[in-house]
């Protein structure tokens, strides 16, 4: 069964919709459409609306319907954000990135299937569109399908050589096939563009401490604590204590368990308990 702590973070590996700009005049850009793409909800539903209505040709008009996607799936009404994602695509069947917006969506409510469908076609549309090779990618991480998996990563990663988020996933491929030298170098290279990729400061604290190096461990888990209060990095900082002849790693374990009950799972998976 594929690692617990895959399921639980999976919205983490996921690259969320792209902006899109239209091709409005600036005064328009610089008003309008600015606050469509990315104002508050409230004002960018009645934004994106105004700009749908002066669209002049259907290109317009699909990166405004995603965009007032994105300002519905903020408001959390789904259905009017897929309605939208759905107009989007009708009005530009050709946009790589608008399969690869609702894809995500998709994948964000559970429907494998058709996100798997989507990123496929944004790739047939444009095979160099990494953040749906990432997101790809990460289905076949989540099926344990790691060959086609890191396929899609090493693409990403070819065509964005600072992709943060590809490098850290591929690092969790690796991670799941044993190959620990290659999981390890992987998550250095994402925390070398981005230091402050939870996702990687997670798995690498794991990794280290399944082949005890507790001090190194124990420097992950605190850099995402002073991020945030994160129970996977409470409850690793805590077994790595514990490790040390630190007692009050204890406390770090049951202030994880409080906040998620079934964080140790994450951990006894990789055969990772408490002293």
């Amino acid at each position: 069964m594929l690692h617990t702590i895959l399921a639980r973070y999976l919205a983490a590996f996921l690259v969320t919709p792209v902006l899109l700009y239209l091709a409005w005049p600036f005064s328009v850009r610089s008003s309008v459409e600015r606050i469509c793409a990315q104002g508050d909800p409230a004002i960018a539903v009645p934004a994106c609306a105004y700009l749908i209505a002066a669209a002049k040709s259907n290109g317009d008009a699909a990166i405004a319907y995603a965009a007032r996607g994105r300002a519905y799936e903020r408001r959390g009404e789904h259905d009017r954000a897929m309605a939208d994602y759905d107009k989007s695509i009708e009005a530009n069947p050709v946009n790589a990135v608008l399969y690869s917006n609702r894809g995500t969506v998709l994948m964000r409510d559970g429907e494998t299937e058709r996100a798997l469908a989507d990123y496929t076609r944004a790739l047939d549309l444009d095979p160099r569109l990494e953040t749906a090779r990432n997101n790809r990618g990460v289905i076949f991480l989540r099926r344990e399908q790691f060959d086609l998996a890191l396929i899609d990563f090493d693409k990403a990663i070819e065509v964005a050589p600072e992709f943060a988020l590809a490098y850290a996933n591929r690092g969790l491929a690796y991670m799941e096939l044993g190959q620990v030298e290659k999981a390890l170098a992987d998550f250095d290279r994402a925390l070398g563009y981005d230091r402050r990729l939870i996702l990687a400061l997670n798995n690498r604290g794991i990794l280290l401490l399944v082949i005890d190096k507790q001090p190194f461990a124990l420097k992950n888990f605190e850099a995402v604590l002073q991020l945030q209060r994160n129970p996977v990095a409470l409850y690793g900082r805590g077994v790595a204590r514990l490790r040390n002849g630190d007692a009050g790693g204890r406390e770090d374990i049951a202030a994880a368990l409080a906040l998620q009950p079934d964080v140790e799972h994450s951990f006894a998976i990789w055969g990772i308990k408490p002293p």
